[in-house]
């Protein structure tokens, strides 16, 4: 049958900060159809909505995994031969799909000389964020640094500035219910705007609240 596979490529670029790089791979079953389970993800999207909305995949662990990261680093733990501490006996794994990271691990540890070779003058290990905002922030991380989703920002608020200007003109001129109707589903769409304008800026969530 069809599957899907999440393809993820992590380049570590200085302590504490990595590059993510991520996309799906669909793959059609006998019949050449991707099964329904699977079929939203094969829908063809704007690259820029499919930029904000990996924020949905990538913000599920984030606030564990950052503390994570710097617990081990306040202890003392180096994934390195003769390290202190095994990784199995410090964190709990009790999952199949944990057995990828220890194997990950184990690696670098035996081939890599434990981790990453950080370029000489490298900055220290940054201290724990304690502000989830901070962590959640997707303009800083991301859109800033991405042309494509530059664009789309830009164009989002000038079309959200257009929608304004225009529902205070149909107020200003016109009277009744013309003024009424037109002039708020001009004002909804663009608070509507607003929400995905957010998005560009801060994407809160976490896997551990998804009800």
């Amino acid at each position: 049958g069809g599957q899907m596979i999440l393809a993820l490529y992590s380049a570590p670029t200085r302590p504490g900060w990595v590059r993510h790089i991520g996309c799906n791979i669909i793959i059609k079953g006998e019949d050449g159809k991707v099964p329904d389970g699977l079929a939203f993800f094969s829908i063809s999207m704007p690259m820029w909505l499919s930029h904000i909305t990996a924020s949905l995949f990538l913000h599920m662990d984030m606030v564990f995994l950052h503390h994570q990261e710097k617990i081990l680093a306040a202890r003392g733990y180096k994934n390195e031969k003769g390290g202190k501490g095994d990784y199995n006996e410090i964190v709990h794994t009790p999952t199949e799909q944990d057995l990828g990271v220890t194997m990950f691990r184990k690696w670098l540890q035996y081939s890599c000389e434990g981790g990453v070779p950080w370029a000489p003058g490298s900055e220290e290990m940054p201290p724990r964020e304690r502000n989830n905002d901070q962590l959640f922030d997707v303009y800083h991380t991301h859109t800033k640094n991405c042309k494509v989703c530059q664009t789309a920002l830009k164009n989002f608020k000038r079309a959200r500035f257009t929608l304004f200007a225009a529902a205070f003109a149909v107020a200003a001129f016109f009277k009744g219910v013309t003024a009424l109707v037109g002039g708020g589903l001009l004002a909804l769409s663009g608070l509507l705007l607003g929400k995905i304008i957010n998005m560009f800026y801060h994407y809160p969530f976490q896997h551990a609240y998804n009800d």
